[in-house]
This record gives C-alpha cells, sequence and structure tokens, in this order.
C-alpha cells in the first residue's frame, strides 16, 4: 500500500475518505529545499515521486470537498422545505387569509396592469389558499 492509499483510507460502509492523517511529511531530502543547491540526478525521481503523491492527495481531498459540498446542498435544501411547516401562514385562519386576499385585490389604479393581483392569481398558490379564494365571493 502506497503513503497516499494509507492516508486517504475510504470507510468500508459509506466510502467517506478518512482524512485523520494526512499531515504533510517533510521532504525526501531537505538540503535543496533551503538553499540553490541543484538536485543530484538520484533524488530527481523521489522530488517527482513525493510531489505527484501530493498532487493525488490534493486530488482526493478535492473530491471530497465537493462530495460534502453536494451532500450539504442536499440538506440545506431539505431543511428549507421543512421549514415551510412551520410558516405563520399556515396558522392564519380563513377568515383573515381572505380579508388579506381583498385587500391585495382593491383597485390600485395607480398600478400598471399586469402588476395588479388577479383572483385566480391567489387561488393557484396552494390548495388552502384556493379553498379559501373560492369560499370568499367577494373576491370575485
Amino acid at each position: 500500500m502506497s503513503q497516499s492509499e494509507s492516508d486517504l483510507d475510504a470507510c468500508s460502509q459509506c466510502g467517506s475518505l478518512a482524512l485523520a492523517r494526512l499531515d504533510v511529511p517533510p521532504p525526501p531530502y531537505p538540503e535543496p529545499f533551503f538553499s540553490n543547491i541543484e538536485p543530484l540526478e538520484s533524488e530527481i525521481p523521489t522530488f517527482r515521486g513525493a510531489l505527484e503523491d501530493m498532487e493525488r492527495k490534493i486530488g482526493a481531498i478535492d473530491e471530497e470537498i465537493e462530495r460534502l459540498r453536494t451532500r450539504r446542498t442536499k440538506f440545506v435544501e431539505f431543511a428549507t422545505v421543512q421549514k415551510a411547516v412551520f410558516s405563520p401562514l399556515r396558522r392564519l385562519p380563513s377568515e383573515i387569509l381572505s380579508e388579506i386576499f381583498l385587500w391585495c385585490l382593491e383597485d390600485e389604479t395607480w398600478l400598471p396592469h399586469i402588476w395588479r393581483v388577479q383572483p385566480w392569481s391567489i387561488s393557484k398558490v396552494c390548495r388552502r389558499w384556493r379553498e379559501t379564494a373560492l369560499s370568499t365571493p367577494s373576491l370575485w
């Protein structure tokens, strides 16, 4: 097993990468990093191997970050939908909702026609609004 594989073990149950052991190792030969000395020809494959190993680790981490971002987005979308259950509009009595509809439909002559609320627009929002609108004759 290579060093990168042992650092990025996948969970046997969910496939998530275990990123706990991602310490950056010291350079294989520290001398060229701290001076302008050209590496020996025999050291070059070791440096290339270390660089490729780090690039593989970076790629694996980037993939995991993207997977987690996608998962987070799905959780946020789910939470947003669930929050709608607690909307105060759901608790409004139908009588108050009818009154709001009537206020929305008042003749606002200063508004362009396309901006004015129409009864059928209100009745298309949801089943409760439709039932409330249809049971309010003064809307029509």
